[in-house]
């Protein structure tokens, strides 16, 4: 009966570090930073957020700098030295949202990170992100 009952006990340790994993530091928390980030491209708030890239685990950073001129500023860190920055029209940015809260589909339970690359159809947030709305610069 003792043995049973550490069996148990055990069990639920397992069961509730491994869902505490998931949720500070796997998926969840990944699709958490992504739907916070999209809640704010909405409506062009400002916004600075550093996150674990998911594919090979850095930290990095991606900011909204906020509406001029009724353009949106958002810049994202790269693999290199340089940054992506856009200024998508503000009218624009529900879609914008829209795409990149999409990528979170992308994103396991455990933080695995699938990618589907597709030239002929390519996913929405590619395309604002290679439109002329985006550029790279220097930092």
């Amino acid at each position: 009966m003792k043995i049973l009952r550490i069996a148990v006990v055990l069990i639920v340790l397992i069961a509730l570090g491994g869902g505490l994993y998931v949720y500070q530091f796997g998926g969840l928390r990944t699709k958490r930073e992504i739907a916070a980030f999209a809640e704010k491209l909405t409506g062009c708030t400002a916004f600075d957020q550093d996150f674990r890239e998911p594919i090979a685990g850095g930290i990095m950073n991606r900011a909204i700098l906020g509406n001029v001129d009724g353009r949106c500023g958002v810049r994202f860190d790269t693999f290199g030295p340089q940054k992506l920055v856009c200024n998508f029209d503000i009218a624009e940015m529900p879609k914008v949202a829209d795409a990149f809260a999409g990528q979170s589909a992308n994103i396991g339970i455990f933080g695995g990170y699938s990618i589907h690359v597709s030239t002929s159809d390519p996913d929405p947030l590619t395309e604002f992100m290679n439109g002329p709305d985006c550029a790279v610069s220097d930092g």
